[in-house]
């Protein structure tokens, strides 16, 4: 799918441009905060739909954390209007979320993850298959060097996709391969107006602390790391990609009913592919995965453990049995 796919920056204008939308596609939703990145993307896509037909609709999420909010929504809607009044097909779609972070949840994970629900029902709703993005080629060093410092592993440091289908809808960075400075050239040259979120400067979160204390410094002392982070991130999806794809050769011979762990055909795998089965297998109780200190054990003492062993896991305990391991809820 080619929908707004960016073409190269200019280098006298900076700017990123998308290509036209591909005609398969009759509407779309673009995920819009109300700041200067989104706003550019919503900006681009609809003045590129102009007399196509295409059907845009700026997808909105107020998470109620920030007391600035209800203006950001307010922004958002009215900016809608007055494009809609120029005869740009743009509407507005907004949902608010509610409830709190768990225990031992983070605020990030606990709003991103409440940010692509909203996303996804908001754009089920509306009959929407594909969903615009506005991440750039800086939020995707920013994440590899984040989940590098949480000992990602190839999935962590694959950092975002630029395209993914998931729930029912394709989700697609179009500018994930651009510079920062493009989109700031793009929003110079049409005069947006934008909204400024302090939470992107919050010394309280990583990717404020890394943004505001570190990311200037490390960028003038080798100022090919955005590219060659972003680069990590290209060849860790594919490194990702074929971890999944052993794991699931593997796995054949290896689960058995009721999705146990058979040990013995496991124990005549690599290390290496023991491992990697482990993190595969966790995938079906746990959406996290396996912890590493539990992969370690497990590589280390489950092929000699007595029957009846356990292990704690993520949300219940990992049980050895008749040459088998087995996850079970707490509640069990």
């Amino acid at each position: 799918m080619n929908v707004c796919s960016p073409t190269a920056a200019s280098p006298t204008r900076g700017t990123a441009e998308p290509a036209a939308a591909d005609s398969a596609v009759r509407r779309l939703g673009v995920a819009v905060s109300g700041g200067r990145d989104s706003t550019a993307l919503l900006h681009a896509v609809a003045r590129q739909a102009r007399g196509t037909g295409l059907e845009v609709w700026a997808l909105h999420v107020h998470h109620g954390l920030m007391p600035q909010a209800d203006g950001w929504w307010t922004a958002v809607e009215q900016q809608c209007a007055r494009w809609r009044r120029r005869g740009w097909p743009v509407r507005f779609a907004g949902e608010k979320l509610s409830g709190e972070p768990s225990a031992g949840q983070s605020i990030e994970a606990w709003a991103r993850a409440g940010r692509y629900a909203a996303l996804a029902r908001m754009a089920h709703e509306r009959d929407l298959s594909l969903v615009l993005l506005a991440q750039h080629r800086q939020d995707q060093a920013e994440t590899v060097l984040l989940q590098a410092l949480r000992s990602g592993g190839p999935a962590g440091l694959s950092a975002m996709p630029r395209s993914t289908q998931r729930q029912g809808i394709h989700w697609v960075r179009p500018w994930l391969d651009q510079p920062r400075a493009a989109l700031e050239a793009y929003a110079r040259k049409f005069r947006l107006q934008f909204v400024n979120d302090p939470s992107n400067q919050d010394l309280r979160l990583g990717r404020g602390r890394l943004r505001e204390q570190v990311w200037e410094a490390f960028a003038s002392a080798f100022p090919h790391a955005e590219v060659a982070l972003a680069g990590t991130a290209r060849r860790m999806q594919e490194a990702a990609q074929c971890n999944a794809e052993l794991a699931a050769m593997d796995m054949a011979p290896c689960v058995g009913e009721g999705g146990t762990l058979v040990l013995a055909p496991w124990a005549l795998l690599s290390a290496a592919r023991r491992a990697n089965v482990l993190r595969h297998w966790s995938a079906q109780w746990s959406a996290k995965g396996m912890p590493e200190t539990l992969v370690a054990r497990l590589l280390a003492e489950a092929m000699s453990a007595r029957n009846a062993s356990r292990w704690p896991a993520p949300g219940g305990q990992i049980i050895r049995l008749k040459g088998r391991l087995s996850f079970c809820t707490a509640a069990a």
